[in-house]
């Protein structure tokens, strides 16, 4: 499950758009905006828990294994 916390901005509609091609992958994955507590933001945990991996910005470059692990991760 990847939840996402966005406002009305440019980086929050890339962001938007991440989640749901990432979502998109693999109907073991889906996605949905949430209010967390941070604003801007986007977690991934396991379907039903409020616990997780949460992430500031759009991890690209060498930081993309950093959204790897976490999905295999709460995967099982």
């Amino acid at each position: 499950m990847i939840k996402a916390s966005l406002v009305s901005d440019n980086t929050s509609i890339a962001m938007e758009n991440f989640i749901y091609e990432v979502a998109q992958l693999s109907p073991r994955i889906s996605a949905e905006i949430a209010n967390l507590i941070r604003t801007r933001n986007f977690a991934i945990s396991r379907l039903g828990e409020d616990l997780g991996v949460v992430f500031a910005e759009i991890p690209l470059g060498h930081e993309f294994t950093s959204l790897i692990l976490p999905l295999l991760h709460v995967s099982g």
